[in-house]
């Protein structure tokens, strides 16, 4: 229940702490009592041009050096693969492909696996680690069901897994 010593009225005062007596070096302010204290309310905001937004701002712009790869007639899928990891990284990537791949005629033949395959990868590893931590291969099973919807066979996880020394069936 409140003190009946405080009591709250609409009147505009200045707050204070219990105790605190203005100008006697106790309190809030009291490291700044020689020095007086700034009219105006700061002033700063009202000078910050830092930060001015427009939606354009924010908008990825297209690096105008992917319109030459389209005018020289790199298939689409090349286009967007520069314009997602950038112009100059896709330029390096190509030149490493260049002196790295088969060419036939004026093409340079890439032989990439399916990305499929990457993710298959990751998975085993998770199975991996999943065993490490003590899952048996029917655990494992019903966690890829439940968290990744991923129906892998017990003999599948046991194989993925069984590479290791201490695996649990």
């Amino acid at each position: 229940m409140k003190d009946d010593k405080e009591k709250r009225s609409s009147k505009g005062e200045t707050a204070m702490a219990e105790g605190y007596v203005q100008g006697d070096g106790v309190g809030v302010g009291a490291r700044h009592r020689d020095s007086p204290a700034f009219t105006g309310g700061g002033g700063y905001l009202s000078t910050c041009s830092i930060l001015k937004f427009r939606p354009s701002d924010h908008q990825k712009k297209r690096d105008p050096r992917l319109d030459e790869l389209e005018e020289m007639g790199l298939q689409k899928h090349h286009l967007m693969v520069a314009e997602e990891i950038g112009f100059d990284n896709f330029l390096s990537m190509w030149r490493i492909y260049d002196e790295h791949c088969q060419r036939k005629e004026w093409q340079v033949l890439v032989t990439m696996r399916p990305y499929q395959s990457y993710l298959r990868y990751q998975r085993n590893r998770y199975i991996e680690a999943l065993n490490e931590s003590g899952m048996t291969a029917k655990e494992i099973q019903v966690y890829l069901a439940r968290n990744l919807s991923e129906k892998t066979s017990i003999t599948n996880i046991s194989r993925i897994a069984g590479r290791r020394k201490n695996w649990k069936r």
